[in-house]
């Protein structure tokens, strides 16, 4: 019989423990916005199923569009700036 002293630990229970400390640091980088490439698929215009049109166009009310505050690139530098006279407006069906 073998005996066990106290406050042994296995070293699965570590290698648990080590695993779950690293998924809540990713889970807690995502969600405060530290990882950009999450944040920034999120943002996009196509991605959230909208159409990006020029700012003096605007979006169509007849067709029941909206402008929305996702990210645009009608220039396609692939830079997506906030200003809706560089890279267009972002119009969502609603």
């Amino acid at each position: 019989m073998v005996r066990h002293k106290k406050g042994d630990i296995s070293l699965n229970m570590i290698v648990v423990a080590a695993i779950a400390l690293l998924v809540m640091v990713v889970i807690m980088l995502i969600f405060t916005g530290k990882i950009s490439f999450f944040r920034e698929q999120g943002d996009l215009c196509t991605t959230m199923g909208g159409i990006c049109k020029p700012d003096y166009e605007g979006c169509n009310a007849e067709n029941y569009e909206r402008q929305q505050p996702y990210l645009c690139d009608m220039n396609g530098d692939g830079e997506f700036t906030r200003d809706t006279g560089t890279d267009g407006i972002c119009c969502i069906k609603v």
